[in-house]
């Protein structure tokens, strides 16, 4: 009579394995210091946008001795203090520009009380003195809006991260550094359910995204948990 052999499976063997959850680790970091601020009168005498700076000397001097992380693409506002910082981060890392205006401060004349003229931003052909490797979303006019947290522009920052984040996660980048305004780290650092309450130029606020924020770390800013 031949004989059944049956293999035992045992209660405790291990189950397969939960499904990785895919995210990104963003990097937002405010462009660093403008022209219009720097003590000396020469270089504030260069300014030649009164809304729409070019970084100083010691702005650019300062991305290339705090450096940045690695990164396929650099997201950034189409200021040109932040274009000028993105290109900074491109000539040490490389990776391609995407200047997104949902990423800007806001800059509508009635919202500022300042005439429509000062804010034009560079067009392609004045970023393509300083960069080959960029790419503009669409464009809209600058909307009136309400600053601070709770406001609408806060509500375009949170739009526009999350846009951001959902884009590298369905393209599997896993790490993405975006350059803005210190309005938008503030908007990050509530959706982590953290303050921020001070954030210096090149200053960065770093979250991983998943669908929802978790902080992960900062530099060169001030921020606690609520």
């Amino acid at each position: 009579m031949s004989r059944i052999i049956r293999t035992a499976t045992s209660a405790s063997a291990p189950s397969a394995s939960a499904p990785i959850v895919p995210k990104v680790l963003l990097n937002l970091r405010r462009h660093s210091l403008r022209a219009d601020g720097d003590p000396d009168k020469a270089i504030q005498d260069l300014v030649t946008r009164i809304h729409d700076t070019q970084l100083s000397p010691a702005g650019i001097a300062r991305i290339h001795e705090k450096g940045a992380e690695p990164t396929q693409y650099i997201w950034c506002s189409p200021l040109w203090r932040c274009i000028e910082t993105a290109v900074e981060v491109q000539k040490r890392n490389g990776g391609i520009i995407i200047i997104d205006a949902g990423l800007c401060e806001v800059m509508h004349p009635k919202v500022l009380k300042r005439p429509v003229e000062e804010f034009d931003v560079l067009d392609d052909d004045d970023v393509r003195k300083l960069t080959q490797l960029f790419i503009r979303l669409d464009t809209t006019n600058p909307p009136e809006e309400t600053r601070g947290l709770g406001g609408t522009a806060d509500a375009r920052y949170r739009g526009t991260l999350a846009r951001i984040g959902d884009w590298c996660i369905q393209r599997k980048v896993p790490v993405v550094t975006v350059i803005s305004h210190g309005d938008s780290l503030g908007s990050l650092a509530a959706m982590c359910r953290m303050s921020l309450y001070s954030i210096e130029e090149f200053g960065r606020v770093s979250a991983t995204y998943d669908g929802t924020w978790t902080f992960h770390s900062s530099d060169d800013a001030g921020i606690i948990d609520e």
